[in-house]
């Protein structure tokens, strides 16, 4: 079963072109958003992560602030022991040896014992009962150790000896309480250690996490350039093969067109048409060139039929002139002939007439010389002869000269008579050269007429 082709515009062509080369950048976005949308999600996690690594660095943070804070109260606890211990030594060796200044110095480190216990207190509020004892326990061991002192000085060994035992138990009090004290920082430093351990672990296990979100970022990134890649060379493929596809259903029925309208101007044929049966764009062009054909062939006929008709009317009257010019020039001619023998006898009678008056002259004058030989008396009668002669001549002449006169207007005549004829001549060679012209340009006309069809 054959399927009726689809014709399809140029508008709509262009349209489809269009519509294709977006749906594909839509399909293009659609898939980098996509791939956007997972570096996002990526990003999201590594977010949390990040966020879960800052707290658990807070909370690390925050316990080695704690740890940091026991320390420094664990160095007081040291700070005090070393007081304890430098009032111990110079009590005891006060004592021993009856040493006023080592009593002084003892004095001030029992002092200072006092004033660090007062200072634990204000760092660590929690001790206040432990250290509010201490410090009276710290008063005892001072009034033990002055006693001490004197009844040493006093040589009294024995009370001297209970008063350094009584200084001692007191003393190991303290230690104890200041070790108590110690133990429970250094214990809650463990707890300290092991929260900022557990919080390291958490900061490690946050800091893969984002790591992980990190190579998945970059995972994504490198799949979302990939696409981008394919999607802008599909793309690029696809505007290309839309574009070769347009550009060749445009072309090909121009090239037709344009070889359809170099045949008819070959063959001059203005019957012909362009026998495009589209109904797009181009078939108003078509249709408007067939009728411009169509019109143009029947005004070449149109002016091929009336050029004929006026060329015939035009030479059949040229035909007709030069017919009565003949004629006129042969009536002319009888003229001239009849005018011209008429001249010819009227110059042969006077010619004539004058060798007929000659030779009677020449007859008298012999018959004048005879008798004038043979008579002087005929004289007179000579002169009157002579005289007739004379007039007789006079007469000739006169008439010579009113036939001279006559002859040369009828030569007047004849010249214009010749002048008509040329004239006629003439017109009549004008007459037949603008025919030959009028016959060429018939035939030149008709020449190019006949290479149209119409």
């Amino acid at each position: 079963m054959a399927f009726p082709r689809l014709e399809l515009t140029i508008r709509s062509r262009v349209i489809l072109l269009f519509t294709l080369l977006i749906g594909l950048s839509v399909a293009s976005s659609a898939l980098v958003y996509q791939r956007i949308a997972g570096i996002g999600d990526s990003v999201d996690q590594q977010a949390r992560g990040i966020a879960g690594q800052m707290v658990a660095i807070d909370e690390q943070s925050e316990l080695i602030d704690q740890q940091r804070a026991l320390g420094k109260l664990s160095e007081r606890v040291t700070v005090a022991q070393q007081h304890m211990g430098a009032m111990q030594y110079w009590y005891f060796h006060a004592a021993l040896n009856a040493d006023m200044e080592s009593l002084d110095k003892a004095q001030a480190a029992s002092e200072q014992l006092v004033d660090e216990l007062a200072a634990m207190v204000a760092a660590d509020s929690r001790l206040q009962a432990e250290i509010a004892e201490m410090t009276e326990t710290v008063e005892q061991y001072r009034t033990l150790g002055e006693k001490m002192f004197e009844f040493f000085e006093k040589s009294m060994m024995l009370m001297g000896r209970s008063m350094a035992e009584a200084a001692r138990e007191q003393a190991v009090s303290l230690t104890a309480s200041l070790n108590d004290i110690r133990s429970g920082y250094q214990q809650r430093e463990a707890v300290l250690t092991g929260g900022v351990l557990e919080a390291g672990e958490t900061v490690r296990r946050a800091s893969d996490q984002v790591a992980i979100s990190g190579g998945a970022i970059r995972h994504e990134i490198d799949r979302a350039g990939s696409v981008s890649l394919i999607m802008a060379g599909a793309l690029v493929i696809s505007a290309l093969l839309l574009g070769t596809l347009f550009l060749r259903s445009l072309l090909r029925p121009v090239r037709r067109l344009g070889q359809r309208i170099g045949e008819i101007q070959a063959d001059n044929d203005l019957r012909g048409s362009l026998e495009y049966r589209k109904n797009d764009e181009l078939s108003v062009i078509t249709r408007a060139f067939d009728q411009m054909l169509a019109r143009f062939g029947g005004l070449i006929g149109h002016v091929a039929a009336s050029t004929m008709a006026r060329l015939e009317t035009r030479v059949e009257a040229v035909a007709e002139t030069i017919a009565g010019l003949a004629s006129q020039s042969q009536s002319i001619g009888q003229v001239v002939d009849v005018i011209r023998g008429i001249s010819e006898k009227t110059n042969l009678l006077a010619l004539n007439a004058a060798i007929e008056a000659v030779e009677a002259g020449r007859e008298e004058s012999r018959t004048t010389v005879q008798r004038i030989r043979q008579c002087s008396e005929s004289l007179g009668l000579i002169d009157e002869k002579a005289g007739e002669m004379r007039l007789l001549n006079q007469q000739v002449a006169q008439a010579a000269a009113e036939q001279s006169e006559a002859v040369s207007k009828i030569d007047e005549n004849l010249i214009n008579l010749k002048r008509q004829i040329e004239d006629i001549s003439d017109n009549a060679r004008d007459t037949g050269s603008m025919t030959d012209s009028l016959a060429s340009l018939s035939e030149v006309l008709r020449g190019n007429i006949s290479q149209f069809r119409y």
